[in-house]
């Protein structure tokens, strides 16, 4: 019990500079949408802010998952894989069946099934979730690859399937962002207010001193992966009802993008600190930045490249402070 009241003691610590970081985040965020209202004159404009949120809505929800993931010391690549293959068997469904409950079900099913065999390889196998989840990234690419011949599945539009992606509530507010203030709403209250939570963090922190102090472990962990994959299924399904068609490789690479976003805002590589704001604050930025390059005519390529760099940068900062907060 004892060691259980120190890895509290450690929340509070690192939450409290969380809140700095968090703050300077946002400081950033806005500093950016300044500088490149200037030099992207379409950058402002309503419609670019709608579409910036709704395309960033869908690496939001998966970069919650991912938080919870990476909070315990884990990290989940296949998560861009399972939004690809929860977005294409949606669409199957709907394309054979037109209901839009069952194949809203089975999709997330689906990513709920891969979370929980990640999650369990990762425990009876004890490899490292790196390697077991880059395996399930390739099996699930050539999957969905053989399944769809790399041919988009156009499914008959249905209306209540709209409600996933670009319908609006009251006319103003897209339903992807709806749908991701939802699941960050629960996820923050999760993380901050249920035992399970508390637990996620004391797992990251010392997975030993949290098993001597009764939690059990394997459970946990098994659990913060079918999380992971019921948040990259819903972000697919989001992303299918917002193109208008399964795309097979609608999460490929994404999972660059949300891994960065993640340990950019604030959630230790290391485990054992991380807060649902912080992630979405990056997902801003990222999303941000990349809206603003490519308005100013610069291709992908340079997108990846920024994009490798902030991983690269966020993941020193983070080692920095931990060396810093450890000495």
């Amino acid at each position: 019990m004892s060691d259980f009241k120190n890895i509290t003691v450690t929340e509070k610590r690192s939450f409290k500079d969380m809140e700095l970081r968090e703050i300077t985040l946002f400081g950033v965020l806005v500093v950016l949408v300044i500088v490149f209202s200037f030099l992207a004159p379409n950058f402002l404009k309503l419609n670019n802010f709608m579409n910036l949120g709704m395309y960033s809505a869908s690496l939001a929800v998966t970069a919650a998952g991912m938080t919870f993931v990476i909070i315990t010391g884990g990290i989940d690549i296949s998560v861009g894989a399972i939004m690809s293959s929860s977005g294409i068997f949606t669409a199957n469904l709907l394309l054979l069946t037109q209901n839009v409950a069952l194949s809203v079900i089975g999709g997330i099913l689906l990513g709920i099934l891969i979370g929980f065999f990640n999650g369990m390889l990762v425990i009876k196998l004890k490899v490292e979730a790196i390697i077991i989840t880059i395996g399930t990234m390739s099996i699930l690419r050539g999957t969905v690859y053989l399944l769809s011949q790399g041919r988009m599945v156009a499914y008959k539009r249905v209306p209540a399937f709209d409600y996933f992606g670009p319908q609006r509530l009251w006319g103003i507010l897209p339903m992807a962002l709806l749908i991701m203030v939802i699941v960050y709403v629960i996820g923050s209250f999760v993380l901050s207010n249920l035992k399970f939570g508390r637990h996620i963090y004391a797992i990251g922190s010392n997975p030993e001193s949290a098993r001597l102090a009764g939690i059990k472990v394997n459970l946990v962990y098994t659990m913060v992966f079918v999380i992971s994959g019921f948040c990259a299924a819903i972000a697919g399904i989001v992303l299918t009802s917002l193109l208008g068609a399964g795309m097979p490789k609608i999460g490929f690479g994404k999972e660059i993008d949300i891994i960065a976003a993640t340990i950019l805002g604030g959630t230790a590589v290391r485990g054992g600190r991380g807060k649902l704001i912080g992630t979405l604050l990056g997902v801003l930025i990222i999303g941000v930045v990349g809206n603003a390059l490519t308005q100013l005519g610069l291709i992908t390529f340079w997108q990846d490249i920024f994009k490798g760099v902030i991983l690269i940068l966020a993941v020193y900062f983070d080692q920095v402070r931990e060396a810093r907060a450890s000495g």
